[in-house]
């Protein structure tokens, strides 16, 4: 934990020259929180057009595998402005030009209809249930390099939009790219080459979800950070941080959501102690705390939760004479 502590610290000190910018119009991102087509994410893969890279690329907890762990483990979220389906080739395109192959039955987009009574799943371009509105299309792909018999590298691609009049008020229009390294003879693999076939595209009511839902008001210094469904006590946005885009939904357990925030001036320590405090006072503990180096810039990963009420993420990555000090906040509730 003083690692920890004394990354954070690096990254107020760092932070130190940033001016604080003007906020954000209420429900839409930053600009300058936005970086657009072809920004390098990694491993061969960018951004695409009909999608932002908001704040920055994240480390993420690594999982292991037969006892190991993987050797660099990254996420990006992005925010999705085109099309979904087409976002999604798109994105299974250029994994297949940086080397990965598509895993067997890994590569799938779905539409979700919704009755006063019951749900229905169709593929894009489908036969559509009667009676029923689309609510949300989903799509995910996974692929993954391997050489000598031994995956080497896996990365999935989730993107989601749900409607503007979604029945359960649930507000989703984001992309996740991520990707894991592994070392070589740790994870055994064979590669699944096959042919590329590009989803259809959206037809019929489904078009309306090629549109962007309005997003809900981005809350402001003393706003709180909530998400619809998600149930106990919100988190108060601390004053020194932003939240960069409107908090979107996730689907991790029941419910939860992510926030994406950039904390300006000197003093990232204390603004990130006061979330964890906002945390702790729930009855959560920490339960992982993992300092890592990510790209030339000091991070913290720590979960924290409490059984039966499920998990908080904090990750926090420091800042430097040209960019602020950024905080993911990832809730999920059991």
């Amino acid at each position: 934990m003083l690692v920890g502590v004394a990354l954070l610290a690096l990254a107020a000190g760092c932070s130190s020259s940033i001016e604080q910018p003007s906020a954000g119009t209420a429900g839409q991102p930053e600009e300058e929180a936005l970086l657009g087509p072809d920004t390098p994410l990694g491993d061969g893969l960018a951004v695409v057009a009909g999608t932002n890279l908001v704040g920055t690329v994240w480390p993420s907890l690594s999982g292991t595998y037969g006892g190991e762990s993987a050797t660099e483990s990254w996420e990006a979220v992005l925010e999705l402005t085109g099309d979904p389906v087409e976002v999604h080739n798109a994105y299974v395109e250029q994994l297949r030009d940086a080397g990965f192959s598509i895993v067997r039955g890994r590569h799938a987009c779905g539409v979700t209809y919704v009755s006063s009574d019951r749900s229905f799943y169709a593929p894009p371009g489908g036969a559509e249930p009667e009676g029923a509105d689309p609510s949300d299309v989903g799509c995910s792909v996974e692929g993954a390099i391997v050489e000598d018999g031994s995956t080497v590298a896996i990365a999935r691609v989730v993107t989601r939009r749900t409607a503007a009049d979604h029945p359960f008020g649930v507000y989703v229009s984001h992309v996740s790219v991520e990707v894991e390294r592994w070392a070589p003879g740790v994870r055994r693999g064979s590669p699944q080459a096959r042919p590329f076939d590009p989803v259809p595209p959206l037809a019929g009511s489904q078009v309306e979800l090629a549109q962007e839902p309005t997003p809900p008001p981005t809350p402001g210094p003393g706003d709180l950070i909530e998400s619809d469904g998600v149930e106990g006590e919100p988190l108060e946005v601390v004053e020194g941080s932003r939240v960069l885009t409107p908090v979107a939904t996730e689907w991790c357990g029941t419910t939860g959501y992510d926030a994406l925030v950039a904390i300006d001036g000197p003093d990232a320590q204390a603004v990130v102690g006061d979330y964890r405090r906002q945390i702790e006072a729930w009855g959560y503990e920490q339960l992982t705390s993992e300092p890592v180096r990510f790209r030339g810039r000091a991070a913290v990963l720590t979960r924290h939760g409490a059984s039966g009420a499920g998990t908080v993420d904090l990750v926090v990555v420091d800042g430097d004479q040209h960019e602020p000090a950024y905080l993911r906040i990832t809730r999920c509730r059991d």
